[in-house]
């Protein structure tokens, strides 16, 4: 899934930032955004999405809005990357 929208410039605020300088902790705040912020899902994502499903209990689970039920975590995350959510 492609995420638009949001790019590395946006992920810190100036508030952020100003403490970043203050701490000294800018380039660590550089590292970690490169790490996080990426413009697609990628199969370690997907993991993570799955186990955070896995935990949830069968009544707490989403269905695909097809089904009739709510909208699934890819379904709601596909409709905010679209500026729909």
């Amino acid at each position: 899934m492609k995420l638009e929208g949001t790019s590395k410039s946006e992920f810190y605020g100036a508030q952020q930032r100003t403490l970043q300088e203050k701490f000294d902790t800018r380039r660590l705040a550089g590292k970690v955004e490169a790490i996080i912020v990426h413009s697609e899902f990628g199969e370690p994502d997907r993991m993570f999405i799955d186990m955070l499903q896995d935990d949830l209990p069968a009544s707490h689970r989403g269905r695909a809005s097809s089904e009739g039920g709510t909208l699934s975590f890819e379904e709601y995350i596909g409709k905010v990357v679209q500026g729909e959510g």
